[in-house]
């Protein structure tokens, strides 16, 4: 299962520089002029990779299918107020592979994040523009409580929340001054618990998407 999540990811990885390499070979042939717009609606799906050392002692793989959308709403100049949530799930792994000490009920992972920051665009003449976001990120996260990946705090319940930053990175591709082609990058951390949460006991981790912005104003 984990050589299978790898594969899937480098996959994905590979879609994502050949649909760039494409939209780059053509950016040339005709000008999109792009003015700042005040509001950016995205879309986006890709690759999660949770950054959680010990997730996959219980479930199939650090790496998942991820979905969201985002909106932006600019401040000043090409400042952008931005929000936006995610969505994370996985399965828990085959009884068979499971360690002895672990018990055989079946485990689900479920977990949801909102982004609260702010996003620097810049548009240019060409169909190329590119962003830039920091910001907080809120943790939610739901796990079956017999084989829990997190210390829960009370017996029973399968629910956790956290709070840390995220980063993000993107390219936007002009298709109509009103929408584009994008792809990004998505660094999150965050502890559980008040605790702080850096890579290994992060429930955050790298978002890979492709996606739509819509710029209707």
């Amino acid at each position: 299962m984990r050589a299978k999540g790898l594969a899937r990811s480098h996959v994905f990885t590979a879609v994502c520089v050949l649909a760039l390499w494409a939209a780059y070979s053509v950016s040339g042939m005709c000008q999109v002029p792009v003015r700042e717009p005040h509001l950016v609606v995205g879309l986006r799906a890709g690759e999660f990779r949770v950054s959680l050392d010990r997730f996959e002692e219980v479930y199939a793989s650090r790496w998942g299918l991820c979905y969201g959308g985002d909106v932006a709403l600019r401040v000043l100049g090409n400042v952008y107020a931005f929000t936006g949530g995610r969505c994370f799930e996985s399965e828990g792994r085959e009884h068979a592979e499971l360690p002895r000490e672990l018990p055989s009920s079946a485990a689900h992972w479920r977990e949801r994040w909102l982004l609260v920051g702010v996003r620097r665009w810049s548009f240019g003449e060409r169909r190329w523009s590119s962003a830039v976001g920091l910001g907080y990120a809120f943790f939610w996260v739901e796990e079956s409580p017999q084989r829990a990946v997190l210390k829960l705090r009370e017996r029973g319940s399968g629910a956790q929340s956290g709070r840390g930053f995220f980063l993000t990175v993107s390219l936007d591709y002009s298709l109509r001054p009103w929408l584009g082609l994008s792809t990004e990058l998505e660094v999150t951390s965050a502890g559980v618990g008040g605790r702080t949460g850096f890579e290994g006991s992060s429930i955050g981790g790298f978002f890979f998407s492709l996606g739509a912005n819509v710029r209707p104003w």
